[in-house]
């Protein structure tokens, strides 16, 4: 473990980082064993309507904004979400419009997800009234890391502050590095509140070949605000199968095809029937590889019939 003045980075095993997070549930002995899952719908300052998953316990530490990572949804994080229920907080997470599960995703290509992350995670902030920690996966690391004081490029449309002050803590797994047409370097510079900022040593998504980049918004941010950062080993992207995009290891039969990864560029999708897969915003070309969709909703491995509409691709 290295620190300096109120910033400090540490390596673990994954399983060390788990049985932590286990730790601090048992010595919150009192609170529940489970949090209640629950579902509300929230309306953005458009109108726009906001679909919200709840996990809520009683007697809860805090609340939790979580905000997903791209293509993702909230209960594909149920082992993550669960844990902090039994730590005591409650979690409120929306479906954003990039989700292969949001029924209206083709009325928002590319970085038109954007402005729209922002607004619905405005609508929850509202509802929850007080302040909350802003957390997030990938794309929604960088949300999280938004509400928390960092100045990505502005959401056409979205007025300013993107900061919101209720925000008092930001946790971030995996968060973007500098480039991609959203994080300019220096942009992280501006995180205003105490932060953690997780990788891990075999983090690397297609598009992005040194996993240090996600530690950008650590190395950045300024000195003596009560930052960390931790480095998993053996961890990837999705904490080795824990949340978001499940391995192909589970009980049942196998299906696989061919996922384009989203634009290195600019996150936008592929363009319908063009091989090898270029960038339908910015024509950029961007690797593929056999991606595994394995749907946790209800803590059993399933797969679906059929590839997400979004995906143009061979189904092996």
């Amino acid at each position: 473990m290295a620190a300096r003045d109120g910033k400090a980075s540490f390596r673990l095993g994954r399983r060390t980082f788990l049985a932590a997070g286990a730790g601090v549930a048992v010595a919150g002995r009192l609170r529940p064993a489970r949090a209640e899952g629950g579902r509300l719908t929230l309306r953005t300052a458009g109108g726009r309507a906001v679909d919200v998953r709840t996990w809520t316990v009683a007697d809860e530490r805090g609340r939790i904004l979580f905000s997903h990572g791209a293509l993702s949804a909230p209960w594909k994080y149920q082992s993550v979400i669960e844990a902090w229920g039994r730590a005591g907080y409650s979690v409120y997470a929306p479906l954003h419009v990039d989700s292969t599960d949001h029924p209206d995703q083709a009325s928002f290509p590319g970085l038109a997800s954007w402005p729209a992350r922002i607004e619905d995670v405005r609508a929850v902030a509202d509802h929850l009234g007080g302040t909350y920690i802003a957390a997030g996966h990938s794309y929604g690391a960088l949300i999280a890391l938004v509400l928390g004081g960092a100045t990505p490029a502005v959401p056409e449309g979205v007025p300013l502050p993107l900061r919101d002050p209720r925000a008092r803590v930001a946790v971030a797994f995996s968060p973007p590095g500098v480039g991609g047409g959203l994080v300019r370097a220096g942009d992280y510079a501006a995180l205003a509140v105490p932060a953690l900022i997780q990788t891990g040593d075999r983090d690397t998504p297609p598009g992005m070949t040194d996993w240090r980049g996600h530690l950008a918004a650590y190395e950045e941010a300024a000195v003596g605000g009560d930052r960390y950062a931790a480095v998993l080993d053996g961890a990837d992207h999705y904490f080795g199968g824990a949340s978001a995009g499940r391995n192909c290891r589970g009980r049942g039969r196998r299906r696989r095809w061919r996922l384009p990864f989203p634009c290195p560029s600019c996150s936008c999708g592929p363009m319908p029937g063009v091989t090898p897969a270029r960038c339908r915003c910015c024509g950029a070309a961007f690797p593929t590889t056999d991606r595994c969709v394995f749907l946790i909703s209800d803590g059993v491995g399933r797969w679906p019939r059929r590839p997400p509409s979004s995906c143009p691709s061979i189904y092996e």
